[in-house]
């Protein structure tokens, strides 16, 4: 892309997803970064990392999609539905949201879903982890893409226990928030501008079992908390709309 930046003199845009890219960036990188027009990375932590070595062009442009709900889809039960969402391996933390599950084991009216496909190595290892899941988890299967709205809207809560450092903005999010569902993930410096406390979801520690099983309680018996945290994220997910998002993009390219 730098030498087609010089034949050519084209202007080049990169959108770079993921949260760690700047971890790769040495000092031939950032040379030619610096002939890239602009940059957009998807975390304000990226953009800090990134201008902490020189890079200038450099832009916030958060993860997006085209919202469609014009209200939070109505529950017909007063239970808190739980629901796991991404693909199914060691970095995602499914072991350690069963290990939630299991301190909530004598209340009836929680529950956990496992939605997503299994990476073949670790098919072994998660049936493994279902069979000692106890009655108040089960598996799910995968759900396709384009069904993927209208299958939320029956859940309260997205648990993401993700121990993958390399999380940017992931894309449920946007779907939880689309369908007022409250985000409780991992504290990572990628999910600190996205996630905010006690608003639209909460974020613990890697591996906080005990933390989130309390929080987790507090959200099944204060049904006014969530209730609150339900629209604020439904709330939130305007903000994320292509049509918003996009519009930087759009002036730099067509401005």
């Amino acid at each position: 892309m730098y030498l087609i930046n010089k034949i050519f003199k084209r202007k080049v845009y990169e959108i770079c997803i993921g949260g760690i890219r700047y971890e790769f960036l040495n000092r031939v990188n950032i040379f030619l970064e610096h002939s890239i027009t602009a940059i957009y990375v998807e975390t304000m932590y990226m953009l800090e990392k990134y201008k902490e070595v020189g890079l200038d062009k450099v832009y916030y442009m958060p993860n997006f999609k085209k919202i469609y709900r014009n209200a939070i889809p109505e529950k017909n039960t007063s239970e808190l539905k739980i629901c796991t969402f991404s693909r199914i391996d060691e970095n995602k933390g499914i072991d350690t949201a069963v290990q939630i599950m299991k301190k909530l084991e004598n209340r009836d009216d929680i529950s956990l879903d496992i939605i997503g496909p299994v990476k073949e190595e670790y098919e072994v290892i998660f049936e493994e982890i279902i069979g000692h899941s106890g009655k108040n988890v089960k598996y799910c299967g995968s759900v396709k893409r384009d069904d993927i709205n209208d299958y939320l809207g029956k859940y309260d809560v997205l648990l993401f226990p993700t121990r993958w450092k390399a999380e940017g903005f992931p894309g449920i999010f946007l779907d939880a928030f689309e369908n007022g569902i409250i985000v409780l993930a991992t504290d990572l410096p990628a999910f600190q501008n996205v996630i905010i406390n006690d608003k639209n979801g909460r974020l613990f520690p890697v591996n906080g079992i005990e933390e989130y099983a309390r929080y987790i309680l507090e959200l099944a018996d204060n049904t006014e908390k969530r209730r609150k945290m339900k629209n604020t994220a439904f709330e939130y997910s305007k903000k994320y709309d292509s049509k918003h998002v996009l519009m930087h993009l759009v002036d730099d390219i067509f401005g």
